[in-house]
């Protein structure tokens, strides 16, 4: 039986994960999770200019130390946040995940369908919901990224982009480097309730408001809550109601260019 890794290992490892993934390509409709960037067990598969001839050590908060980090990247301090969110429509609500990954549109993101568990057409998701929410707590334990004026693609890159619109081309090139370069991350944990409110529903926003925050406060504020993780989603009394609440969970926030 293979020996489990202590916790101080398992650190080591998830802030080395972290700190490799700058630089690397994704496709920013799969999931957020640093194991769906693109090429990550390639020998070379940074897709910019980094500096690999100057390393440092970088030290992170808990004592973390991950040697012959390429001086390109950075690295700070994390926080801990309560966030609750307004009561938003599909369109406004997916725009807001766009802002939070720096993209702009409302075309939904990976990490949008991930947190509302939403898995068909766009269009057929926001036809069937009235509205979206959520409230949670959001542990940052440090952040990483690419230091500004670092960003140049390299040349094997440049030279797979397909010169004339060609979709079949275009197609194998996102499957190989993606759609974005990943430039900056935050590691940490979070626990958030997402509430999905179906078309069907007759209550009003500020009922919708007023329910989350009653489920959150219920959560959040007692002493004693056990944080369970194979709980995925509980249907309330509301039958038109989802509420997404999977427990206290590592997550990676991803900045892209």
């Amino acid at each position: 039986m293979a020996r489990r890794a202590t916790p101080q290992e398992a650190a080591v490892a998830a802030a080395e994960a972290a700190i490799r993934s700058v630089g690397l390509g994704f496709d920013v409709v799969s999931d957020v999770r640093l194991k769906f960037c693109k090429q990550r067990g390639a020998p070379d598969p940074w897709l910019i200019e980094l500096d690999h001839g100057e390393v440092q050590d970088i030290v992170l908060p808990g004592g973390v130390t991950v040697a012959g980090v390429t001086a390109s990247v950075k690295c700070d301090k994390g926080e801990r946040m309560r966030f609750r969110s307004d009561v938003l429509s599909f369109q406004q609500m997916s725009e807001q995940f766009n802002q939070e990954l720096s993209l702009s549109g409302k075309i939904p993101s990976g990490f949008f369908n991930t947190m509302f568990e939403f898995s068909g057409s766009w269009q057929k998701d926001a036809a069937n919901t009235k509205a979206l929410a959520f409230d949670g707590w959001y542990v940052t334990l440090y952040s990483v990224a690419l230091s500004k004026g670092q960003i140049v693609l390299r040349d094997h890159v440049k030279q797979s982009v397909p010169s004339t619109w060609d979709p079949a081309a275009l197609a194998r090139f996102i499957k190989k480097f993606g759609t974005h370069i990943v430039v900056g991350l935050k590691m940490g944990g979070k626990d958030v309730i997402y509430l999905k409110q179906q078309h069907s529903s007759t209550l009003q926003a500020v009922d919708v408001q007023k329910r989350l925050k009653e489920m959150s406060d219920s959560r959040f504020l007692d002493a004693n809550v056990q944080y369970d993780m194979s709980r995925n989603n509980q249907v309330l009394s509301e039958p038109s109601f989802l509420l997404l609440s999977p427990g206290f969970l590592p997550f990676n926030t991803i900045d892209y260019c």
